[in-house]
């Protein structure tokens, strides 16, 4: 058997897998290695009897006595082939070693594999679904991880293999086998609190913490660390972050670890800081972040150089808001969609909280593909919202846009040629509302920008069926354009309320009062019930007053006929609906309930009553607890 290659490092891949036997011999000539049958010790023979003796001359140091040249001494026979075969001994010798240490890792790797991590979690008290789905994930990520790292070793041996030549150090430089494992990862995290469900968990969406070093090893082993060790990361993240400056229980903490595992990790826990930094400088306050426990996972997750790409763009010369305003606004959660298109989360949706249980993120990894994409759309998002900006401010008229922006943060993702121009139009146009009414009517309610054309139109059509004037739609509008957002099915139940209480004409009473339309029957009925305690005829008193409807039934309107009925002695039967609420508290105690102090009388009633109700409604509280408990 003959074997004949090309390159002198492929030497080690076949030494590797054929036994070395006395029965082969190895021979070199011009770079090329010849694996031949022939017995070591007659390959031997025939070389010495194919190599001539020769004889050399050896100079003999001059010296006082001796200055004769010798001739005829035979220097030693050279056998290359028994040099050779000795130095094949000792690179077998390595490559059994470097065999020794391969068979190592296996034994290393078969940890990870998923029965087994199974099984630790679930005797430390994860379900069974959650512990095996945890396992796929990470046993599925460290052999990815392996691969990797293999070829990625692999390719730099081969091209040291490449510069170096014959050195053969640089060829078995193997990766050192790691002292420590899951199940030391999986202690770790149960001797700080943490259930089998939770390390279950975040092994599903994060299974790189299986791989992390749990603790720092002590100084004598001289391990270099390459980041941060998982005990330092929980210790920032967890206790440091979370139950320290968020001061959250330990409950909610726990519950956030679970949504956002990469907080683990060193580099999320470092962007956490910094978004935490980066919020209360412009003014939020850590209680109101911890306050929102859903957001606060989101916000945590977003990566804090995105972020403050978006807050110079909100403060610079296109928009001018102020800093003090960015961080509520970005606090809120109609901002959400905002930051999703310039700040999208860094991290892949836990597979308990999606709809298809998968863990192929975790072998693919992202591309520079796939990078290069999300990098030119959210680039792209900037210049929308640059354009959306400037269209406002020039072609709508808005004057104070960064109200507009907290009001509906979106408008700025809005297509400016499908939707604002668009809706614009058909507001001056088919609506009768002006362009000098445009802005202001743009400024109360925002959101008529992105709403579609014919859920507007349908919503026109169905208050003229109810007996709305088309002329008096404009006026309508402008002064309520929340109405444009409702559908039939949302205003059908307030209508229905309003024929069964007697009102006649509905076009007419949803004339005088639009925001009816958007009042709940809950907010509609206890004004009904007390309206027909105090009044004769309720239905005709509603008609002539409609916005009855739109004051504060405790504060207003029960505080003053109480103050004319047990105070005063005026029946209230007698008195008009209107003429009881329309003025205000100093001009109602002068004008209808004929006090001469200016008022002071009905103040104190007031503040009395107040006081008196806040009284009950805790006594109410405090017995409903203890109902409760028992």
């Amino acid at each position: 058997m003959i074997m004949t290659l090309s390159r002198q490092w492929n030497l080690l891949i076949l030494l590797n897998i054929l036994p070395f036997s006395s029965s082969f011999a190895i021979h070199g000539r011009n770079n090329i290695f010849t694996f031949s049958s022939v017995p070591i010790i007659s390959s031997r023979l025939a070389t010495q009897r194919r190599t001539e003796e020769y004889h050399a001359d050896v100079i003999i140091p001059e010296s006082a006595n001796n200055n004769k040249r010798i001739r005829g001494t035979t220097a030693p026979v050279v056998d290359s082939t028994l040099l050779r075969f000795l130095s094949e001994q000792k690179l077998l010798g390595r490559l059994r070693e470097a065999n020794k240490k391969e068979v190592d890792q296996e034994s290393w790797l078969r940890q990870f594999m998923s029965e087994r991590v199974a099984n630790t979690l679930i005797d430390c008290g994860a379900p069974r679904t959650a512990a095996y789905e945890a396992a796929m994930v990470v046993q599925s990520y460290v052999l990815s991880r392996t691969k990797q790292r293999r070829v990625r070793d692999f390719l730099k041996k081969r091209d040291m293999a490449w510069v170096k030549g014959n050195d053969v150090e640089s060829q078995l430089s193997f990766n050192e086998i790691a002292e420590y494992g899951i199940d030391d990862v999986i202690s770790l995290l149960l001797e700080n609190g943490l259930s089998g469900y939770d390390i279950a968990v975040i092994l599903t969406h994060t299974p790189g913490i299986a791989m992390m070093m749990p603790r720092t090893p002590p100084k004598h082993l001289q391990i270099k660390l390459d980041g941060k060790t998982l005990e330092e990361t929980f210790d920032n993240a967890y206790k440091g972050l979370l139950l320290g400056k968020l001061n959250l229980k330990k409950y909610d903490a726990k519950k956030i670890l679970r949504l956002c595992p990469g907080l683990l990790t060193m580099g999320g826990s470092k962007r956490a800081e910094d978004v935490i930094i980066l919020m209360t400088s412009m003014g939020v306050s850590l209680k109101s972040l911890a306050r929102d426990k859903k957001g606060l996972t989101v916000l945590l997750s977003r990566a804090p150089s995105s972020i403050f790409r978006l807050i110079t763009f909100l403060a610079s010369d296109v928009l001018r808001i102020p800093v003090s305003q960015i961080g509520p606004l970005l606090r809120n959660r109609q901002c959400r969609q905002l930051l999703d298109a310039v700040a999208p989360v860094s991290f892949v949706e836990p597979c308990h909280f999606c709809k298809t249980s998968s863990y192929e993120h975790v072998k693919g990894g992202v591309s520079s593909n796939e990078v290069g994409k999300k990098r030119q759309s959210i680039n792209d998002a900037f210049k929308k919202m640059t354009k959306t900006a400037w269209t406002l401010q020039n072609h709508i008229g808005t004057r104070d846009l960064g109200n507009v922006i907290a009001a509906y943060p979106n408008v700025l993702l809005l297509d400016v040629n499908k939707q604002i121009l668009p809706n614009a139009a058909y507001l001056m146009n088919e609506l009768g509302i002006c362009q000098d009414d445009l802005p202001r009517v743009l400024q109360l309610y925002p959101f008529l920008l992105g709403k579609n054309i014919k859920e507007m139109e349908a919503t026109v059509s169905y208050l003229m069926d109810l007996g709305v004037e088309e002329e008096k739609l404009p006026s309508i509008f402008r002064a309520f354009p929340s109405l444009l957002s409702m559908d039939e099915k949302s205003m059908e139940p307030v209508i229905d309320f309003l024929k069964e209480i007697g009102i006649a004409n509905i076009g007419r009473f949803v004339t005088r009062m639009p925001s009816v339309l958007g009042y709940s029957l809950d907010d509609l009925k206890p004004k009904w019930t007390f309206l027909s305690e105090v009044c004769l005829y309720p239905s005709f008193e509603l008609s002539t007053f409609p916005a009855y409807f739109s004051y504060p039934i405790d504060r207003v309107t029960k505080t003053r006929y109480e103050y004319l009925r047990y105070v005063k002695k005026i029946p209230t039967e007698l008195l008009a609906l209107d003429f009881v609420l329309r003025y205000g508290d100093d001009d109602f105690a002068k004008v209808v309930a004929k006090d001469k102090d200016g008022g002071n009388k009905f103040a104190t009633f007031v503040r009395l009553r107040a006081e008196r109700l806040k009284k009950l409604k805790k006594r109410r509280k405090r017995i409903g607890s203890q109902v409760t408990e028992s």
